[in-house]
């Protein structure tokens, strides 16, 4: 510490000029992401008690057209976000009467996601892609969106609501937080997307 730095009292001395203090320098090592598979174990109790009624989804669809909305849609992947997130104002997605008809518009919030997911997984960077830096999913024919589905006990099916993400997702402590916009294009009950590997 240079002279004119040096305190009076040894208890003034800031932490980070003694090396103290450093950023985290491998996250995989910290404590937080050893606890990860205990918190989701804990996450997945309201679940069991049934009061995560929505289960959602990250999917990528390719069109077999030069762009999207050309041709036919295929799925070239789907994964859950397990343990099951927490929805959060799902009444913000409203019912709007447009020239076209009737429509849903506004957002959600998902919380309580685990932290062994990424925000690229999070943002559809993967897991349609091996690589973030290559830009697949940038492709002119494909691309990302999440499905909440709400889970019901009885007929009929109800209908996959489709979003896409509107904020940077944000890591909390014990999960992420990201929210989500109402897109159009929902899923028909009981209707799927054929499977193809693109």
């Amino acid at each position: 510490m240079p002279a004119d730095r040096t305190p009076v009292l040894p208890e003034l001395v800031v932490p980070e000029q003694t090396g103290q203090v450093h950023p985290e320098r491998n996250v995989r090592d910290s404590l937080i992401y050893d606890l990860a598979p205990d918190i989701d174990e804990i996450r997945q109790i309201p679940v069991d008690l049934g009061l995560r009624p929505y289960r959602v989804f990250m999917v990528h669809v390719a069109w077999t057209g030069k762009r999207r909305g050309e041709g036919q849609p295929y799925e070239t992947s789907r994964r859950e976000i397990l343990p099951m997130p927490k929805i959060t104002n799902m009444d913000a997605t409203t019912f709007m009467l447009r020239g076209y008809g009737l429509t849903e518009e506004g957002g959600i919030a998902v919380t309580d996601i685990s932290l062994q997911f990424t925000e690229d997984d999070l943002t559809g960077k993967t897991p349609d892609l091996t690589d973030p830096e290559v830009a697949r999913t940038g492709r002119r024919d494909a691309e990302f969106f999440w499905e909440v589905v709400e889970m019901r006990p009885t007929p009929p099916q109800t209908i996959p609501r489709r979003y896409v993400p509107r904020s940077v997702p944000d890591r909390k402590a014990t999960g992420w937080v990201i929210g989500l916009v109402k897109q159009t294009g929902d899923r028909a009950r009981g209707q799927t997307f054929n499977r193809t590997s693109a």
